[in-house]
């Protein structure tokens, strides 16, 4: 199965299932694209329910379960602190959470009085819960995310969409799961260029950076916002273009009207971009670069299999696994192998970063070509001109795992008459993509008008 050249853009070629897949549409309505946070203990959060407000024993911070409806997260944090007058970087959370879909999640904040919160009323932004604590909701502190989702416009009849999803069902257990592929969202959904940002951070190439940001195009974005895109990377005149910049490009306008006055201060331009997500722009290129690693690895037919000189890390009671990375050599080998088998172990790669170790072996060698054919080096990511985007690195597991996975249908689309749709339950772990699952099953000819 070949990837589309989009997919090849963030650097995903290929499929770990061999089976066709059943096509069709995701995101057609917003409730078509359900995600519940996964507590660390385990609890799913539900989409709807209300959970009370527990606010008379009075702590640092002010955990709240937030539902939003179309809403990216770092712009509905950032709405949110405009509205309670205090900067973004008072609140944190445990995840990002997809844009075009309902979904719920833990936030903290400082500084903000449980009224207040509430009083405040946003279209699309709901308040399930709120309570205090006295640590804040961090980054990773969840297990996972479950997803209901709903693909529609399937061109099959019953049996044989039936006959692919289980087909695909079970190429996928027999490697224990899907490709650990950072989706989309990491990268900008109708405009994937986070990770080349990203890149000329890391090069130190900032002014690149800045001008990409404003002015790089995309097929699927609105004609308004191609024309001033374009008229910029012509004629680069900031203060016309602060003019003429649709006003929903909140951080390209906030920028503009900067480098309107300071025209070469590119690095304070860039930090005019909240912390969070300018912190995905190097990320995301971490992320691109460990997207091709695994296709790379996939290509040897390797997911499930281990070599002298892997890295891996073991999976603990949670079935999540642990921060310490373990090398494989020729005397642990088949040990290590059995525990990959039983699922007590995963094989994983890095996120490179300036504290990273690259392994020994066939890893080692897929790694150093790919940073070679980049230009870029482990310790490029100690970035000195602004240190809080540098990269320390981690490991990450190369196969995604599935749970309590579900399949509803095919029965017939109401929207769309004389085509199917299945709904789709499952449980991924903190980290992954339901994208990446769904690619499997669906094997979209353009991803984007797939809804991805």
């Amino acid at each position: 199965m070949k990837t589309q050249r989009i997919e090849e853009f963030i650097g995903i070629y290929g499929y770990a299932s061999k089976t066709e897949g059943i096509g069709g549409k995701i995101r057609e309505k917003m409730e078509d694209f359900i995600v519940e946070e996964i507590t660390p203990e385990g609890e799913i959060l539900k989409v709807g329910k209300d959970y009370g407000f527990n606010v008379e024993k009075r702590s640092r911070y002010l955990v709240f379960l937030l539902e939003k409806h179309n809403w990216d997260t770092f712009k509905a944090i950032d709405v949110l602190a405009r509205h309670l007058n205090v900067k973004p970087e008072n609140f944190s959370f445990a995840g990002i959470k997809d844009k075009r879909a309902i979904t719920i999640q833990r936030v903290s904040v400082w500084r903000v009085r449980p009224e207040d919160l509430l009083n405040v009323k946003i279209n699309g932004l709901y308040i399930r819960g709120c309570w205090y604590s006295d640590n804040k909701v961090s980054i990773g502190d969840l297990w996972g995310n479950h997803f209901r989702i709903t693909i529609r416009k399937i061109n099959l009849d019953q049996n044989e969409a039936q006959h692919r999803v289980k087909r695909v069902l079970s190429e996928i257990k027999e490697i224990g799961g899907v490709p650990n592929f950072f989706g989309f969202q990491r990268f900008g959904t109708k405009r994937p260029l986070n990770h080349i940002i990203g890149k000329y951070i890391v090069k130190g190439q900032f002014r690149d950076a800045v001008i990409k940001f404003l002015t790089e195009t995309a097929p699927y974005e609105d004609k308004k916002t191609k024309e001033a895109r374009l008229t910029l990377r012509e004629n680069l005149d900031f203060k016309k273009a602060a003019e003429i910049f649709p006003d929903y490009l909140w951080y390209e306008k906030r920028m503009l009207k900067f480098l309107a006055n300071h025209p070469k201060s590119y690095i304070s331009a860039l930090r005019l971009i909240p912390k969070q997500l300018r912190i995905m722009f190097t990320h995301s290129y971490t992320s691109y670069l460990f997207n091709k690693f695994v296709s790379y690895r996939m290509k040897m037919e390797a997911l499930n299999k281990v070599f002298e000189g892997d890295i891996i890390l073991k999976v603990g009671k949670n079935d999540l696994p642990s921060d310490e990375a373990h090398e494989v050599s020729s005397s642990n080998i088949k040990e290590i192998q059995r525990e990959i088998k039983t699922g007590r172990a995963v094989v994983a790669l890095p996120l490179v970063g300036y504290g990273i170790k690259i392994p020994r072996g066939e890893s080692g060698e897929i790694i150093k070509r790919v940073l070679e054919e980049e230009g870029v080096k482990p310790e490029d990511f100690r970035i000195k001109s602004m240190p809080e985007l540098s990269v320390k690195g981690t490991y990450r597991s190369i196969i995604l795992k599935i749970k309590d996975f579900e399949v509803i249908g095919p029965v017939g689309d109401e929207l769309n008459p004389s085509t199917l749709k299945i709904l789709m339950q499952f449980s991924i772990p903190r980290g992954g993509y339901a994208t990446i699952v769904l690619r499997e099953f669906m094997k979209p000819r353009d991803p984007i008008l797939s809804g991805f």
